[in-house]
Order: C-alpha cells, then sequence, then structure tokens
C-alpha cells in the first residue's frame, strides 16, 4: 500500500528527474495481476492444433489469455520438438 507522504510525479515539474523517480518508485509498488499457470508436461484433455503454436526452435510454445474479474491469466504449454509428445501430436495429425 502506497504511503500518502511519499512524493509523486505530480509534485515536480514535469519531466524533472525528480519526476521521473517519484513515478518508478510508484510504478515498482505495483502488484502484478497477471498470473501464469504452465501446463507442460501435464496431459492434454483436448489437443490444440500445432498451428496454434509458435515455434521456438527447439520447441514450441501455446499461450491462452484470459481475462477475469481478479486479473489476466496466461495459460501456457511448451512442447519441446525432442520429446514423444511432440512426434505423437505430429502423427495424430494436429497440424
Amino acid at each position: 500500500m502506497r504511503d500518502r507522504n511519499q512524493a509523486r510525479p505530480g509534485d515536480f515539474p514535469i519531466g524533472s528527474v525528480q519526476s521521473r523517480a517519484a513515478a518508478r518508485a510508484m510504478f515498482a509498488e505495483q502488484v502484478s495481476d497477471v498470473f501464469i499457470v504452465d501446463t507442460s508436461g501435464l496431459p492434454s484433455l483436448i489437443p490444440a492444433p500445432l498451428s496454434e503454436y509458435v515455434d521456438y526452435r527447439d520447441c514450441i510454445v501455446r499461450e491462452v489469455i484470459r481475462d477475469g474479474g481478479s486479473g489476466r491469466t496466461i495459460h501456457r504449454r511448451t512442447i519441446r520438438k525432442d520429446t514423444e509428445e511432440y512426434r505423437k501430436a505430429v502423427e495424430q495429425g494436429h497440424d
């Protein structure tokens, strides 16, 4: 929670060193409302097409972003290309 005695950017001239420092301090205090749920390695009940994944050379990554009342949740699944999971996905035609 912010201290009422803490300096705010508006207390100083626009663009001043003090104003920028106060803005950085306020920003640093903010609590992130983004949650990342990593589902890598868990069984996939509904396989997604490989076209929904982003290729990162040695792995593929799929993210589903959901905005809710309590914040944003990112569901992330990473599949390494040298795994059986990747080979099965390609064989089953999820592409």
